[in-house]
């Protein structure tokens, strides 16, 4: 388990806005980490939503886990809990 903390970049919302896809940036690389939330399993899931915390250059921290990517152009990506 571990905590990032960043600026989202960007926030999309998939499976009718059940999950949530943060692209989160602290500024140390030029490369973003992707945050998975899922509404059934992250806590404080609404406030993630871009229309609670702002959207792009919103400050996010998020607990979870790391896990290897499915998704094309990245090796990892964190699981919000």
């Amino acid at each position: 388990e571990v905590v990032v903390k960043g600026w989202a970049r960007s926030i999309r919302e998939g499976s009718k806005g059940a999950l949530l896809f943060v692209e989160l940036t602290d500024g140390s690389s030029p490369r973003a980490l992707q945050v998975v939330l899922d509404e059934k399993t992250t806590e404080q899931f609404a406030s993630a939503k871009p229309q609670a915390c702002g959207g792009s250059g919103a400050s996010l921290s998020v607990r979870g886990r790391v896990v290897d990517s499915p998704g094309k152009g990245q090796e990892i990506e964190l699981h919000g809990q």
